[in-house]
């Protein structure tokens, strides 16, 4: 009972990473009318700075003395090291796709669809494709790594949250582009730092998950109120 319950969860967790963004991106743009190059520009921003840049980079880093060293004996430095690192490389990436590629398509609509291309690849190659790599391998084995099958089905439900996010944060960097306020660059920092560095710092899972979604959503919060207060334009049109 188990085994299979866990093979059911690893199938819907590789689903959502897989399925739900490519449905959300086509659903905008058949909806809405979003623009397809926004999409793929989030994706191409996302393996430019994160696949082959910031992930280079952070390998290099873990093979230094400094790493090994703080690692056990200071291993918050290494959390907020790796979570600002990342609000740095992906949020600098969304500036220089929005003020330099999507500059004559700015429209709020597009910033979701951004978002969308953005975290859906990460949720691909990150959560997707290694969940379907686990299902293979539990059935040529018949086992699988967790007794808890509940945990498999965790990773897909933390896709949607940073999808979320990903989504929430495209909106901030938007807002300073199209308001020439480059502060909401550094906000997007700031926010993404703080929520990826907590991965180190909150241990339990569940609460870990619960902290992501309800910090994913108050950021979407208040950047669409914000939007709504200073814009005409309407988000979703």
């Amino acid at each position: 009972m188990g085994y299979g319950l866990s093979i059911l969860f690893m199938c819907i967790s590789a689903a959502i990473a897989i399925v739900l963004p490519i449905a959300a991106a086509l659903y905008l743009n058949k909806k809405y009318n979003t623009s397809w190059k926004a999409t793929v520009v989030g994706v191409l921003i996302f393996i430019v700075f994160q696949l082959l840049t910031r992930f280079q980079l952070l390998g290099l880093w873990q093979k230094t003395n400094w790493y090994t060293y703080n690692s056990v004996v200071n291993p918050w430095s290494i959390y907020l090291i790796a979570g600002f690192t990342a609000g740095i490389f992906e949020n600098v990436g969304r500036f220089i796709g929005f003020k330099f590629f999507l500059k004559d398509k700015l429209e709020w609509k597009n910033g979701i669809a951004y978002g969308i291309g953005h975290g859906g690849i990460e949720a691909v190659l990150l959560a997707g494709i290694p969940f379907i790599n686990l299902i293979v391998t539990s059935l040529i084995n018949g086992t699988t790594v967790y007794n808890f099958p509940g945990m498999y089905l965790l990773g897909g439900i933390e896709r949607i949250f940073a999808m979320t996010l990903h989504v929430a944060l495209s909106l901030v960097v938007l807002y300073g582009v199209k308001n020439k306020k480059n502060r909401y660059l550094l906000y997007a920092i700031l926010l993404h730092g703080i929520v990826d560095s907590s991965i180190g710092f909150v241990k339990n899972t569940i609460l870990l998950e619960a902290w992501v979604a309800v910090f994913a959503a108050a950021v979407l919060f208040f950047i669409i109120r914000k939007i709504k207060k200073s814009s005409s334009e309407s988000i979703l049109a």
